[in-house]
């Protein structure tokens, strides 16, 4: 009992630290709003502990500065990282990295073979090929959001989180 409770402080001080995105206790639940459910994210679906849902203030205090700004609601930031934020709200709707090692939290990086990602994430939800790429996708939170894996001979060429509509 002692090591789950301190356990369940670690995750929440570094949550509030902003180093990890929110603990996944309700992650499957359906009550959730979009927002909600994407905060609610699994390393699966987050970049250095950037997570689908967040403020983009709070990216900022984990990456600091944007290197380019695109239009309103895209950011360019020193390690690759490309995210779209929401105008109304400026939180994350997408996560992006075409950089190689860029990678998410449960470890697969931009440069890795596609039998990694398989190792790692399991057989995907949907898998689509288009003019010699084969693209991975797998659904989180009642396919409230989803992951793409771009791969071409095998390499992951880019990695995309969105969260649906």
């Amino acid at each position: 009992m002692k090591k789950k409770f301190a356990a369940a402080m670690s995750v929440m001080i570094l949550s509030a630290a902003g180093f990890v995105c929110a603990p996944q206790n309700n992650f499957f639940d359906s009550t959730l709003t979009k927002v909600e459910a994407a905060q609610n994210n699994d390393p699966k679906f987050s970049f250095g502990g950037i997570c689908l849902g967040m403020n983009l203030q709070e990216v900022k205090n984990i990456l600091g500065e944007p290197v380019t700004q695109v239009d309103d609601d895209e950011f360019i930031f020193a390690n690759g990282l490309i995210v779209e934020v929401q105008k109304r709200d400026n939180s994350v709707e997408k996560l992006k990295t075409r950089k190689v090692g860029g990678s998410t939290d449960a470890g697969v990086a931009v440069g890795m073979s596609a039998q990694k990602l398989s190792e790692i994430y399991g057989t995907a939800d949907k898998v689509e090929n288009e003019h010699g790429k084969t693209e991975y996708k797998y659904f989180g939170a009642n396919g409230m959001y989803k992951i793409e894996f771009t791969v071409r001979n095998g390499v992951i060429e880019s990695i995309e989180a969105e969260i649906r509509d």
